[in-house]
């Protein structure tokens, strides 16, 4: 990747953060996440980028779309269609109210269904249906 963004001559705006421990940190910098790849599970990094209330656009692959609510939170972008990155980016580069309006809207599904105390409740939920189930079934 440094080596095509040589070959781009875009060295001097891209950073290669590597491991970090301070991701709250860093993303509070940013305007945008974007997390595109060829195939994701259910992505933390988007959870993040919503609780840090920025606008999300990610791969429609893998698990990597179920937090997003497209065009409300962010943007889902077919794999390999770098077109429409390109105008999503742009969207939200050229767009400043919108990007905080997405963010926001990012910042508060966070809060409704993805807290620590919301996923530990919703994983709870599933154990009890699952014994009540394995009892029902004992009996």
């Amino acid at each position: 990747m440094k080596t095509l963004a040589k070959e781009l001559k875009i060295i001097d705006r891209v950073n290669f953060l590597g491991f970090r421990n301070n991701v709250a940190e860093v993303l509070a910098q940013a305007q945008v996440f974007t997390l595109i790849s060829n195939w994701e599970g259910f992505p933390c990094t988007t959870i993040e980028a919503m609780r840090a209330g920025l606008p999300v656009i990610v791969s429609d692959v893998g698990g990597a779309p179920e937090a997003i609510v497209e065009g409300i939170t962010g943007y889902t972008v077919a794999r390999g269609d770098v077109n429409t990155l390109h105008q999503r980016l742009l969207q939200l580069v050229l767009d400043q109210q919108f990007r905080a309006k997405m963010g926001a809207a990012g910042r508060k599904r966070y809060e409704a269904e993805y807290t620590f105390e919301k996923m530990f409740e919703k994983t709870f939920q599933v154990y009890e249906q699952v014994l009540a189930e394995r009892r029902k079934n004992d009996d």
